[in-house]
């Protein structure tokens, strides 16, 4: 069985109540990022008050560092991540005690309450509503964020190698579904090649036999016929 989290934003108490209340048989937990956290054993940055406004106080936590939860937490990287604790890294790594990063593209057979699944990860995203107060380099890596088209190029290669995938993970939700979620808004960049990396594996349609799984708009949504669930902030969903 594989638990997916909704965007976390440094609220680690919560996401650790969230963890210790899994069942017990829970095979792999998959954050779909903006964890926004520092691990106990890095370096806060002295001027990290951008990070701090990002959800409201009342829902953050007191302590800006990670710790090691009771559940290994697989993640992928959005527009809030700290971009430096995960540079040059091209495999699954632990990263930080209890959490293991996914690079964009990778791919890997993860178990559901259905039997194995092929679990694809293209992760990024833009900022927008925060760019204002945000400072690149401290608190915001612009030119890291944003999904490229080596990152697509890397997901369908390595979904090709294993014959195609069940379940697409992202961070950002593909543009027809922003657009829809929005009102009629006009999509991310990062949401456009995401769209079409879903296309290219075979997601968008009804009955569609791909799944998409994301997170970034902190609003609930799901459309049964295209099988897209995007979770909100904090959100679970169970496969």
């Amino acid at each position: 069985m594989i638990v997916f989290i909704g965007d976390v934003h440094d609220c680690v108490v919560q996401m650790r109540d969230v963890l210790h209340r899994l069942p017990a048989h829970v095979r792999a937990v998959v954050q779909v990022i903006d964890l926004w956290v520092w691990p106990e054993e890095a370096d806060v940055p002295a001027d990290v008050d951008g990070a701090a406004r990002v959800v409201p106080p009342r829902q953050r936590d007191t302590s800006l560092h990670w710790r090691r939860p009771s559940t290994e937490v697989l993640c992928i990287d959005g527009n809030h991540h700290n971009y430096w604790l995960t540079a040059g890294l091209s495999a699954p790594t632990r990263f930080v005690s209890g959490l293991t990063f996914l690079p964009r593209g990778t791919v890997m057979t993860l178990e559901t309450r259905n039997g194995p699944a092929r679990v694809g990860f293209l992760r990024g995203a833009d900022s927008v509503l925060d760019a204002a107060w945000r400072r690149p380099d401290v608190d915001w890596w612009p030119e890291q964020e944003r999904i490229t088209a080596a990152d697509v190029d890397r997901l369908l290669a390595n979904a090709r190698l294993v014959g195609g995938l069940d379940i697409l993970v992202t961070h950002t939700p593909p543009a027809s579904i922003t657009t829809e979620m929005t009102g009629g808004g006009a999509p991310h960049p990062s949401s456009i090649p995401v769209e079409e990396a879903w296309r290219a594996l075979g997601g968008g349609e009804d009955n569609a036999s791909l799944e998409l799984i994301a997170g970034h708009m902190h609003a609930a949504f799901r459309d049964v016929r295209r099988r897209v669930e995007v979770l909100d902030f904090l959100g679970v969903t169970i496969r």
